[in-house]
């Protein structure tokens, strides 16, 4: 089957992550870029001689992303803090229904540290705009990750249907 091929190449990654705790960090990661943010928009709004509004905060990235400097600093936070609660969507429920189905340890742990792995490379060559092809690369070794928990998740149902004991 393939998740048996699957799981065999990836139980050889080298970071190993509680499969709970990463669905955690793969949060917390997806926040980084917008905590990061927080100086270029202080800046921004001195510039301009406004005050953050606490009521619009949500739009805060999208009304300071301009051809400046720290404009396209802002917008490239925004972009990818929006881009790491999408990620992290996709990971956790594939996390979640790999954990469900009893997905091998061994596989979710390196899974997971896998996927937490690139999402870390995918925000620092996002933010410091390192190289578009790397960034692209490590959002699609990504997915496919996820991809590849739900297909292990799969192939469990397939074969133990709901109960899984």
């Amino acid at each position: 089957m393939v998740a048996m091929i699957f799981e065999k190449v990836v139980s050889g990654f080298p970071v190993k992550v509680n499969p709970v705790l990463s669905i955690l960090f793969a949060w917390l990661l997806a926040y980084v870029p917008h905590f990061l943010k927080r100086p270029y928009v202080i800046r921004k709004l001195k510039e301009k001689n406004e005050t953050f509004d606490i009521a619009n905060s949500r739009h805060i990235g999208v009304q300071l992303a301009d051809n400046t400097a720290t404009g396209k600093i802002i917008a490239a936070h925004t972009g990818c803090h929006q881009n790491g609660l999408e990620a992290f969507s996709f990971f956790a429920v594939a996390m979640i229904l790999a954990i469900q189905f009893h997905v091998d340890l061994g596989t979710l742990e390196a899974l997971a540290g896998l996927f937490l792995a690139l999402r870390t490379l995918y925000t620092i060559s996002y933010l410091t705009s390192l190289n578009g092809v790397l960034r692209s690369v490590a959002w699609f070794l990504g997915v496919l990750t996820c991809v590849g928990l739900l297909w292990c998740a799969y192939e469990r149902f397939l074969i133990f249907g709901y109960n899984t004991k």
